[in-house]
């Protein structure tokens, strides 16, 4: 008899802002197609989410055949670009002969079959506004809800104007200074004056090295001077020395070449600072009507301030460019979750997004048989205890003042969940074990709530604060796995307890049995030896 193996691997996808910190992004959509083979009449299609499946930005695809596939992103998040397509093959369960998108915006795990995608944002003319919801350990969520943010227009701050100023000056026999003309021009931008030799004299020119400028000769005679854009008011002297002769001395109204020296001329085109200014223009929008979570509004190449009636995005705004940033509105933030991150930048087109992320626990507790752990136990009842993490002396006494106290039975499959921690240290002890089932010596379990996650604790005689995490041991008796804690517990009788009238009479009755034993072995002994 022979058997035919049937070889399948397991794929996921994980989807990422390209941005730093990179995040994760729901809105994608992918699909796997794997090439018909053998008899196959057709390709073979899945696509990821699927209708009605939560978008947690892992798409998982399981149980793969062995044949070859192509991974494409049929649909992209908004205000992103679709990846290139990706390719391999399944030969006996194992992934190989992966071909992944230039650029890098693709890499593959071959240890944990991952692709992780990261999505690079478009630059189209159009703002997007995106929200994503985190869980308490950052991964995507759902959230039902609306959620205002706002969006705040700045314009690029323009450059100071400056007024250059020109000498042109001379040096008389006498040795002394003096002005020929003086040319001036206010604006921004690089100035330049240009200039034409006295056609009487040979003399060398000079430049005072001022301001920057440089000098250049045009030719017949004719010169010009550039002095770069500058923030302050610039003096430049044009200064010649020729031994006495005057080069400009036939410079007056009577003369033909008076108007040898032209004036200062600004470029008219601005230059720009990095720098911006709130023009107080903001608009609020809503997120999350009809379970949408981003909004994307057009930049026009209009100019002017944006106001809650816009429909659009203005380019300029009094000749100025226009950037966009966005602040999230705290007011209408759902109790129980935190601003995360929020986009810092301020745009003209592309992606702001805020993230808001659960500031508090769901922890589950999973009761299971010790001998047979896929088997949960019903009717386990467990009393959680928020500790006082400064506290010391008698673990009894260290409850927190106004801290979280409750109980809670297992049920439906062995679960039971205890909603909404806040960070801090906490006892969960089981008080009563299923029917059939007895407690461990230590029912009692301690676990640390942080902003980055859950630790289980080794208990310590020192304040909890101080205790460290417990050493991960997958046959102990409580084990913990995100945020689900699996609680096991023996099938035997739990013995009556101690100090109560049963276990009076349990021990009378078991001293009774040992003493009519001792007796009758000894009257055997006497016996024999007689």
């Amino acid at each position: 008899t022979y058997t035919n193996k049937v070889h399948s691997a397991d794929i996921t996808v994980k989807k990422f802002d390209a941005g730093s910190p990179a995040r994760p992004l729901t809105g994608a959509v992918f699909t796997l197609t794997k090439a018909r083979a053998g008899e196959e009449t057709a390709d073979t299609v899945w696509t990821r989410p699927a209708a009605g499946e939560t978008d947690s930005a892992v798409y998982r695809f399981a149980d793969l055949p062995d044949g070859s596939y192509t991974l494409s992103e049929s649909a992209a998040p908004a205000g992103y670009g679709a990846i290139g397509d990706v390719t391999f093959k399944i030969v006996n369960g194992t992934v190989t002969d992966v071909s992944t998108p230039a650029g890098g915006d693709v890499t593959w795990n071959a240890e944990t079959l991952t692709f992780t995608v990261k999505d690079e944002q478009l630059d189209n003319g159009m703002i997007t506004v995106r929200k994503e919801w985190l869980d308490f350990f950052g991964e995507p969520t759902d959230y039902n809800g609306t959620i205002d943010l706002n969006i705040i227009q700045w314009a690029q701050d323009i450059e100071i104007r400056h007024t250059v100023t020109v000498t042109f000056r001379y040096k008389d026999n006498a040795g002394l200074w003096v002005t020929a003309a003086t040319r001036t021009a206010t604006g921004y931008g690089d100035a330049t004056v240009e200039w034409m030799w006295n056609t009487f004299t040979s003399s060398v020119e000079s430049i005072e090295p001022s301001g920057g400028a440089t000098y250049e000769s045009l030719g017949e005679k004719r010169f010009r001077l550039t002095i770069p854009n500058t923030n302050t008011d610039t003096q430049i002297f044009v200064d010649v020395i020729n031994n006495g002769y005057d080069p400009w001395k036939n410079y007056s109204s009577s003369n033909p070449y008076d108007g040898s020296i032209f004036n200062v001329q600004i470029g008219s085109t601005p230059s720009l600072l990095d720098g911006m200014s709130a023009t107080g223009g903001e608009k609020t929008i809503t997120l999350g009507t009809g379970g949408v979570w981003y909004q994307q509004i057009a930049v026009t190449s209009d100019d002017g301030l944006l106001s809650e009636t816009s429909e659009t995005l203005p380019a300029t705004y009094n000749g100025r460019n226009c950037y966009y940033s966005i602040t999230e509105d705290t007011s209408s933030l759902p109790e129980g979750y935190m601003l995360y991150q929020i986009s810092t930048e301020r745009i003209s087109s592309g992606v702001l997004t805020a993230y808001n992320r659960k500031t508090s626990l769901d922890l589950t507790i999973l009761k299971v048989d010790r001998t047979n752990r896929y088997r949960r136990l019903d009717g386990a009842v467990f009393a959680l205890r928020q500790l006082d993490p400064e506290a010391t002396g008698n673990l009894g006494m260290r409850t927190l003042a106004g801290g979280r106290m409750e109980t809670g039975t297992t049920a439906d499959g062995g679960k039971l969940t205890f909603t909404d921690l806040a960070p801090g240290y906490y006892e969960i002890k089981e008080t009563s074990a299923p029917v059939g089932y007895v407690l461990h010596g230590e029912t009692a379990f301690y676990i640390r709530v942080t902003a980055e996650g859950i630790d289980l604790l080794e208990k310590a005689e020192g304040p909890a604060k101080d205790w460290g995490a417990a050493a991960a041991d997958p046959g102990a008796p409580v084990t913990l796995a995100g945020a689900a804690a699996t609680v096991t517990n023996t099938p035997g009788t739990p013995l009556p307890s101690a100090g109560g009238r049963g276990y009076d009479a349990f021990t009378l009755a078991g001293g009774a049995v040992l003493l009519a034993l001792g007796t009758a072995l000894a009257m055997k002994r006497r016996r024999r030896h007689a």
